[in-house]
This record gives structure tokens, sequence and C-alpha cells, in this order.
């Protein structure tokens, strides 16, 4: 599966084993393990028959064969019973990712996003023409939630990744086998893969989606810058009320001159931030309008 490109429908489809069939397998798996281990303890009891009872060179023939196949039977029980336990803790994993995936749906829902074809879809690229504030709001937030879900979706992508590379490193560990590459069935047959209408559509969501991207980025920015401007301005506030309580305390034009300097700095970073919100207000009207 490949990761979400921005803008994409985000998936909440699960769409691998059931958990509990491959648990199921694990226990399989297990149950031949003990098998193994009741072949090395049949082995174990051959080798430690002792000379009175069964000797001669036939007998240390037998009790040197039982010994190298009770050695090789004693590693094929391990490695067994490791990739059990590789898959029952895969098929674990997989019951939390679907866990995962159902709770990205419903998060999706809860925020009003549309949900159809157990994918997410992306909202409109842009608000309403001729939007009122309410309906800009409303557009800002259903990206906010769109962005949320893509963060998380690329989280719990990864995270499945990162296990199904676990499992195939225990099972190669424990067996040697090495996992077989993908092939994709519609270029073995011989049928192309691209589509190109729905590539075009593709490519005409994705865009629109990174306009919306920008759009939000700036608006972030100047959210982030608004508040800074308050910040300031509160800061400029103090710096000259501190000036006005020393000059009415009679304070020396060292101290008088060096909170100056702190007015005018407050002063000039009030400005800076000021014409910075500013110039991302004039940018946002424009990309909005």
């Amino acid at each position: 599966m490949t990761a979400a490109v921005w803008g994409d429908p985000l998936s909440c489809r699960y769409s691998w084993i059931a958990p509990a069939d491959l648990a199921s397998y694990a226990d399989v798996v297990r149950h031949v393990a003990r098998k193994v281990r009741g072949t090395v303890t049949g082995l174990e009891s051959v080798t430690a028959v002792p000379e009175p009872v069964f000797a001669g060179a036939t007998a240390d023939a037998v009790r040197s064969h039982a010994r190298r196949r009770s050695h090789d039977a004693t590693s094929l029980h391990v490695s067994l019973r490791s990739v059990a336990d590789a898959i029952h803790e895969h098929a674990a994993m997989l019951g939390r990712y679907r866990d995962a995936l159902e709770g990205l749906r419903d998060l999706a829902t809860s925020r009003g996003l549309e949900v159809r074809d157990h994918r997410i879809w992306p909202p409109p690229p842009a608000p309403p023409s001729g939007h009122t504030p309410q309906q800009y709001d409303t557009w800002v937030t259903a990206w906010r939630s769109y962005r949320t879900c893509f963060d998380l979706k690329a989280e719990i992508e990864a995270e499945r990744r990162e296990q199904s590379l676990e499992l195939t490193r225990a099972v190669t560990a424990h067996t040697g086998a090495l996992p077989e590459p993908r092939v994709d069935d519609r270029r073995a047959g011989g049928h192309g893969v691209v589509g190109f209408g729905q590539d075009d559509g593709d490519h005409a969501r994705r865009r629109g989606a990174e306009q919306a991207r920008q759009t939000l980025e700036v608006h972030d920015a100047l959210e982030s810058a608004l508040d800074q401007v308050s910040r300031l301005r509160q800061d400029h506030r103090t710096a000259l009320d501190e000036l006005h309580r020393l000059g009415r305390a009679g304070a020396s034009d060292d101290e008088l001159t060096a909170q100056a300097r702190e007015v005018r700095i407050a002063a000039e970073a009030l400005r800076t931030e000021r014409a910075r919100a500013a110039g991302l207000q004039s940018e946002l009207a424009e990309r909005i309008s």
C-alpha cells in the first residue's frame, strides 16, 4: 500500500487477513512445534539408553544418529516456536491496525468530513464563491480536520509497515526464507495500469488541495502573527507604563534612558509584526477572493 498523497481520499478500509485467522495459524504452528518437541524428547531418550543395556557398534551408531537428529529437531522446534510467536504478535498488530482505521473513520465522521466508499474525502479546494465569514471558518476547520486525519493516517501506516518488517525479519532469521517480491498482477498480465481520465482528475484534485494547504498555512501564519501583535502591544504598553512610573518616581537619567530604549525596542517589534500581519492578511484575501 503506497503512502497517501496530500489531497487524495484517505482509505480507512481494512483489507488484510482477519487477525483471528492469523492467530489461528500461529496456533497451528505452535502445535507443530509441540509435536517436534515430542520428537526431540523421543530422540533424547534413545541417546540416554545406558551402555550395558544397548552396547556395541550398532548401538553407538544409533545413538550418534539420534544425537544428530535431536540437534536438528531442537533447532526446528525453536524456529517454529519463534515464528509462531512472531505471527501471533503480527496478528495482534493487525487487530490494532484495524481498530486504528475504524478510529480514523470515526474521527473523520465526527469532524464533519465526507466518508464514502471507505475513504475520507478532502474538502472543496476553495471556500464557496461570495462566502460569508462563517462559511470561510467552516472551510478552514474542514481542511484542518483533513490535515489531522492525513497525519494520523500516515502514522498508522508507518507503524503497520514497521511491524510487517519485524515479522519478515523474524521469519527470515528463524527459517532463512526470503519474502517473494510483490508483482503487480495487472502488469504481469500485460494490462496497463494508467487511467488517463482518473489521473487527470487526481492531478486536478491534488493541485486544488495543495492550493488549499498553502491557503491554510497563510491563515495559520496570520493567526499566529495577530496573536504576536497582541502580545507585543501588551509588552509595549508595559514598557511605557514602566517609563511613566520611573518618571514619577524621580528615577535617574540613566534609568530613564535605559527604559526609553526598551520602549523603542518594543515599539519597533510591534511595527514589524503589524507589517507582517498586514502582508499575510493581504495574501490571504487574494487567495480566497
